[in-house]
């Protein structure tokens, strides 16, 4: 994974001459090895999420089911209609779709947004208010795969 490999080349930086201190306010060794522990903890999580994606068996959905994990849902609002693929990690990926009745975008979402909690649990045809900072958004559940 190429986040690993940036994730060495800051943890050798921190630890290369070059950035032991000069004096007691000099920190560059410390910036870099504190640097490097963060992009090591992403790469496990990454990692980590990676793996629990790979294991996902998505089921298939009724339009008489209730919304929930692995679920595809399509929200219409009076404007626009988009759809949304609900899973337990990994939030907020634009995803493209050539099956037929998907041509487009699906957004990726967790039960932990906002709007992942209002979907989960309801059913086609049910109405969904979302608060905004700018106000409510509300949108009709019309399909779900």
């Amino acid at each position: 994974m190429a986040l690993r490999t940036v994730a060495a080349a800051a943890h050798d930086a921190a630890t290369h001459a070059e950035n032991r201190p000069e004096n007691k306010y000099d920190t560059r060794g410390l910036e870099a090895s504190y640097l490097a522990g963060a992009q090591e903890a992403r790469a496990s999580q990454l990692q980590a999420t990676s793996e629990l994606i790979k294991s996902i068996t998505p089921r298939p959905f009724l339009n008489e089911d209730a919304v929930g994990l692995t679920a595809l849902v399509k929200l219409s609002t009076e404007d626009v209609a988009t759809w949304y693929f609900i899973l337990q990690v990994a939030g907020g990926y634009t995803l493209h779709s050539d099956h037929d009745s998907l041509i487009g975008t699906i957004m990726s979402i967790t039960p932990q947004t906002p709007l992942g909690r209002a979907i989960i649990g309801k059913r086609v045809g049910d109405e969904i208010t979302l608060r905004t900072n700018k106000g409510e958004k509300h949108y009709e559940l019309s399909q779900l795969l």
